[in-house]
């Protein structure tokens, strides 16, 4: 899993420098899902 967030976050970074108004709402998006992902409960 930590994998593959490296890897969407360096095809967020690669948007961002390509078009910054997509890539900005792409990494928000990115960034408030990961942000959910560790807040929360580690619960299988």
């Amino acid at each position: 899993m930590p994998i593959l967030l490296h890897a969407v976050f360096f095809v967020a970074i690669v948007f961002a420098v390509l078009d910054a108004p997509a890539g900005i709402m792409l990494f928000t998006v990115i960034s408030l899902w990961a942000v959910s992902l560790v807040l929360r409960p580690k619960e299988e």
